[in-house]
């Protein structure tokens, strides 16, 4: 009923989702606007009714906790709605969880340098210690993924912030065991390894097709922003006051990031608690996740997929020389070009800065490219994504010229990594485009792949620098060939349009209309009383 005195207003369409948690999810479509409570009633309007209220014979208002909550009306009262999309705070939010992710992640990359000092570890050794980490990054990813999906990115997310920031502050008193200090690097990774499957989540439910690059795009960012943050930070902790305090600050940080997060994000849009009505119509009118079935995850599609298979070798081969580069770059500069642990920090910083800037240029500039139709989806993923693997390839080949000087050093490392931060458009994006419902899933695979290529990764460089007595022209040799593969089969394989097809939840009839399968059985009824009355009269 409308509040204008006009009586009830004609319901043109009803339809209903019922979600794995029991919640009922009701749409109603107005055909003309009428006022409801101050607020436009034109178009879609949403009711979320709780599972242990829906249908159970209780008042029907106590169950509904969507409706009053998207018009900004609570008890008959309008509540205080927040001016900023939430979209756009969500997006903030992930990209503070990537910079803690990467803090707390690539710490240990300049930490070690003290940390071996003290301990007497060997190279082979300290590329255990870096590889270790991402045995446990391995295992959740896929687990991950199907968590998301079931119960939301939010909790997953939130979850494997607080354990992984609990093991960056047990990091130092295990360290002098090294046992210890391995198991710890694996749990921090087990922690991490939810972070990028649950994002995907969120991104495929929270953003319209046209955001969702540039929205992967800066919340990505944060990989080097948090990077950029470790090189500057680190050093200066680990020379002036310990190398201990490195992990106990950045573990810390993100217990203050959850305190937010909880409070400021929600899994879906429908149940936010602040978001205005007209924002859930623009992201469910332009998203292909509304009204999916998410209850049944189509594995066999995802692993005979040629474009899934596309996106994981293309993960595979950009991680094998994106870990290398961020677990051993500061040992670079250390052992080839003599710099000191105070002094790593602008060496180290220029080029993440550089690659973090070319992140959100390339994602914006991918949109413009599919929004304008200058090039379609699958064009746009594949030049992206060979300026992603090919440019790193090419320049890391020319860094053996360049060891007499620091700074023409670092001008081709930011090069490298510019050209590397357009993968990001590329395979890292293409997710969403193959599979919109199950994005997390998807990037759960592909990135157990990429785990397993930074796991290699580290290991292969401790060993060679070790055999090889530090001959790093070998190494980066091998990262060009690696990359140059992955560019090729994403070239040939990859596709723009959703390839992991899920059947759709077909809305029930309209109120106001009559049953059509109860009159068509009707009908055949009538037709059948007609053909029985002439034996009968006979």
């Amino acid at each position: 009923d409308t509040d204008d005195g006009g009586g009830a207003a004609e319901l043109h369409q009803l339809t209903q989702r019922k979600h794995d948690n029991n919640d009922v999810e009701l749409q109603v479509f107005l055909p003309q606007p009428q006022p409801m409570g101050g607020v436009p009633a034109t178009g879609t309007h949403t009711l979320l009714l709780a599972g242990d209220d829906a249908g159970s014979g209780q008042d029907p208002g106590a169950g509904v906790v969507g409706t009053e909550r998207l018009m900004g009306v609570e008890d008959g009262q309008r509540r205080c709605r927040c001016v900023v999309p939430q979209r756009a705070v969500l997006v903030v939010l992930i990209f503070l969880a990537e910079v803690i992710c990467y803090v707390d992640r690539t710490n240990i990359s300049v930490a070690i340098i003290p940390m071996q000092h003290q301990y007497g570890w060997s190279s082979s050794t300290k590329g255990n210690i870096l590889s270790a980490f991402y045995y446990g990054y391995l295992i959740t990813q896929i687990p991950a993924g199907w968590l998301a999906a079931k119960y939301g990115g939010k909790i997953i997310l939130g979850a494997g912030v607080v354990l992984w920031s609990l093991f960056t502050i047990l990091t130092p008193p295990v360290a002098g065991y090294l046992p210890l200090l391995l198991l710890m690097r694996v749990l921090l990774g087990a922690g991490e390894g939810v972070t990028f499957p649950s994002v995907h989540d969120l991104v495929a439910n929270w953003y319209p097709g046209n955001e969702v690059t540039r929205a992967i795009a800066i919340m990505t960012s944060g990989q080097e922003a948090g990077t950029v943050i470790s090189m500057i930070l680190t050093p200066l902790v680990a020379a002036y006051i310990g190398w201990p305090y490195v992990f106990y600050m950045f573990g810390a940080l993100g217990f203050v990031w959850y305190l937010f997060f909880h409070v400021l994000a929600s899994a879906r849009p429908e149940t936010h608690p602040w978001i205005s009505h007209q924002e859930v119509l623009l992201i469910r009118e332009n998203s292909n996740t509304h009204n999916a079935d998410n209850s049944e995850i189509p594995w066999r599609q995802f692993f005979v997929a040629s474009a899934v298979w596309a996106i994981a070798t293309a993960h595979f081969c950009f991680n094998f020389g994106w870990y290398i580069v961020l677990g051993w770059l500061p040992s670079y500069f250390n052992d080839v070009l003599h710099v000191q642990l105070a002094e790593l920090g602008w060496p180290s910083v220029l080029p993440f800065a550089f690659m973090c800037i070319s992140t959100i240029t390339s994602g914006f500039a991918s949109d413009y490219l599919i929004s304008t139709e200058l090039l379609s989806v699958r064009n746009t993923r594949k030049l992206c994504n060979t300026i992603g693997l090919c440019g790193p390839a090419v320049f890391l080949l020319i860094l053996r010229f360049t060891t007499h000087s620091l700074i023409l050093t670092v001008v081709i490392v930011c090069c490298a990594l510019s050209c590397g931060s357009f993968s990001r458009s590329g395979y890292w994006a293409n997710a969403i485009d193959i599979a919109p419902q199950h994005s997390g899933v998807c990037i759960g695979i592909s990135n157990s792949l990429g785990t397993v290529a930074g796991l290699v990764g580290n290991v292969f460089v401790g060993y060679t620098l070790e055999w090889t007595h530090n001959n790093w022209n070998l190494i980066f040799a091998v990262i060009a060939c690696v990359m140059l593969v992955g560019a090729i089969v994403f070239g040939l394989l990859a596709k723009g349009e959703p390839v992991i097809l899920l059947p759709l939840q077909q809305p029930p009839r309209a109120a106001t209309q009559p049953l059509k399968e109860e009159e068509q059985e009707q009908d055949q009824e009538q037709d059948q009383e007609q053909e029985e009355e002439p034996s009968a009269i006979r």
